[in-house]
Order: structure tokens, then sequence, then C-alpha cells
């Protein structure tokens, strides 16, 4: 399998002045949809057939590409451990993380396309 590049974004360790003892953050989260690694704007499955088994193809994070599609649960968690030891697919603590670091920073996720109508879809 080649080296591909991805691009990640660091949770800082924070606590939430709602939620009492506990301490968020502390990981890196992938910036963008999962996707398959020669993935391009228009190509969704370059590597792997819709619905197919990932074999070794790692999900990789990267912008402009489309997100990887008609992938089960298992099939994503595979794609996401051949990235290597340690890759996983985001936990419900990890996404209350992010949720909870953006309320307290004043910013929220936005989708990716730039519409107006729904905002932020």
């Amino acid at each position: 399998m080649g080296t591909y590049t991805n691009s990640w974004v660091y949770i800082p360790k924070f606590t939430h002045p709602d939620v009492s003892g506990v301490t968020f953050g502390g990981f890196w989260v992938g910036k963008y949809e999962a996707s398959q690694p020669n993935a391009t704007a228009d190509d969704d499955n370059p590597d792997v057939a819709d619905s197919a088994d990932p074999g070794a193809v790692p999900a990789i994070t990267q912008q402009g590409v489309a997100p990887w599609r008609y992938v089960t649960f298992l099939q994503a968690r595979k794609a996401a451990a051949n990235l290597g030891t340690g890759y996983h697919l985001i936990t419900s603590f990890e996404w209350a993380s992010i949720a909870l670091w953006s309320q307290a920073n004043g910013t929220m996720p936005h989708g990716n396309n730039k519409n107006v109508n729904p905002p932020a879809d």
C-alpha cells in the first residue's frame, strides 16, 4: 500500500463548565470525511467497489474528494484500522469532545457544500 497524506485536527484536552470532573479531548481526528486513497472530486470508488470489502485499503481524510460511500460499519472499521495501530472510527466520547469544544470556543463545524439554505448543512 502506498503512502498517503491525511489532514488531521488536534482536539486539545479541556474541561467544560457544564460537565464537572470530566476531561475531554487530547486526540487527533480526521479533518474531512473518510475517502478512498485515490478518490477524486468525481470518483468516490477508484480503489474499492461500492459495498466491497476494503481489503488492505486505508480510509484517508483529504480535502476536495468524494467521501467513501456504500460502506458498512465493519468495512469502515477495517478501513480505519488499515491506517495502522491505534487508528479507529470516532467514538461517542470523541464526538462529544468535538461538540463541547466547538461550543466552548464559539465555533460550530459546517458541512462541505457551502450552501446557505439550509445553513451549515
